[in-house]
């Protein structure tokens, strides 16, 4: 199980906050855009989801698909 999904297109911020999380401890897998994420989570569960704002559209979907995860948008 991954602890944390990060959704975020910006390669450099995305970097920058896996870095941060690794080193807390949390297994993080970097998703560059809603179609990447998605498709992680059909594969495997995660505990948390940070989403880039702009991809309000997101949370809707993702509702369904990780009913046990908490849902973050930044």
């Amino acid at each position: 199980m991954v602890d944390i999904l990060l959704v975020e297109d910006e390669a450099e911020l995305a970097e920058l906050l896996r870095v941060y999380m690794e080193k807390a401890g949390y297994t993080v897998y970097w998703a560059a855009s809603g179609e990447e994420a998605l498709d992680c989570l059909q594969k495997e569960p995660v505990k948390m989801l940070l989403l880039d704002i702009t991809l309000v559209w997101m949370v809707l979907q993702c509702a369904g698909k990780c009913a046990d995860a908490a849902v973050y948008p930044f």
